[in-house]
């Protein structure tokens, strides 16, 4: 993957936290994922509040930045642990 240009992330990150969740990845073309961050941003935002909000729109860029989301990276920590420890969690 090729090295993000800091002007794009910028416009990304101020999409995400002031226009709508979804905003980076309906830049990068993909509607149907960035329509289904904003419906999700705002009912989490409904249900949960701001924090909901939050880490939709964090979902959201990093999948745009990465093409992860956030339970995939943290899946991702997870077994790097596993794999520093060999299995044994006394170490």
């Amino acid at each position: 993957m090729s090295e993000p240009n800091p002007l794009t992330s910028a416009v990304k990150v101020a999409g995400e936290a002031f226009v709508a969740p979804g905003s980076s990845l309906i830049l990068d073309g993909k509607i149907g994922p960035g329509a289904l961050h904003l419906v999700g941003g705002l009912a989490a935002k409904a249900l949960i509040g701001p924090i909901g909000l939050f880490l939709v729109a964090a979902n959201s860029y990093s999948e745009s930045v990465t093409q992860k989301g956030l339970i995939a990276h943290a899946k991702g920590v997870g077994q790097d642990v596993a794999n520093a420890t060999d299995g044994d969690p006394n170490t």
